[in-house]
Order: C-alpha cells, then structure tokens, then sequence
C-alpha cells in the first residue's frame, strides 16, 4: 500500500469521526504543520506516527494501512456464496452465448442455402441467355 492510499484512509477515518486536523495532530502528538504536510502529501508518513494515529483513528494498524479489516474479511460461506453467485452468472453467460451460437449458425445455413440457389439461378439465367444468343446466331 502506498502512502496516497493510506493518507486517503486516514482522511477519511478522521472526517468521518468528526475529528480536525488540529485536534488529530494533539492527539498524536504531532505539530499541526506536519500533520497537515502529512494529509497533504508533502511528507511520508512514518511508522512511529501510524500506531498513534490507528489508536486515535479507532482502527487497527492493518485496517488504516490496507483501508479494511483483514480480520472481519469475507468468511468462508461469504465466499462460497460469493463463488456460487459469480459460477450461475458464468453458467448463465455461457447458456447465452451458445443460444447465440445456435441462432448464428442456423443463420449462416439459411443464407448458405439461400446462395446456393441464387447461384442456381443465375447458372440457368445464364444458359438461357446463351441459348437465346445462339438461336439468334443462326
């Protein structure tokens, strides 16, 4: 995780506890100049400061660096939930396509078809022509 990404989530941690700049920088022990070069992103953040700010922030040192909880992560029934609803979409998605592909080629052999006798056609459109071409000639 880089340090944009957990200055986003330290922002947002503070903004939605309804904390200040100031007041987060008091707690932490930090000069209001720094904390606020820190949101900025004029500084790094260091590791000593995370620990006191994931206490003030009320979130672990994981949640504030990652932006969620590892511990409280999707279960193993959410996730075989989650599995079983992305499997009927695929199976769904795959039904789809071969309807599709059914539709396509039962097209392709209709107009395969339908060309073969416009061939025809023109084949006894053309013997025509040159029987009535002879029988002129002679």
């Amino acid at each position: 995780m880089d340090d944009k990404s957990i200055k986003k989530n330290i922002i947002q941690a503070r903004e939605r506890l309804g904390i200040t700049q100031t007041d987060l920088a008091d707690r932490v022990k930090m000069d209001r100049n720094s904390y606020r070069a820190l949101e900025k992103g004029s500084t790094k953040i260091l590791n000593k400061h995370l620990d006191d700010l994931a206490v003030e922030l009320g979130l672990s040192k994981e949640e504030l660096v990652l932006g969620y909880d590892p511990e409280n992560r999707l279960s193993e029934q959410s996730l075989a939930d989650v599995r079983s609803s992305y499997q009927s979409r695929y199976d769904a998605m795959v039904a789809n396509y071969e309807d599709r592909l059914a539709t396509l080629r039962e097209q392709v052999s209709s107009l395969a078809a339908e060309c073969d006798q416009l061939r025809s056609q023109l084949r006894d459109k053309d013997t025509i022509i040159a029987l009535m071409k002879a029988h002129t000639d002679a």
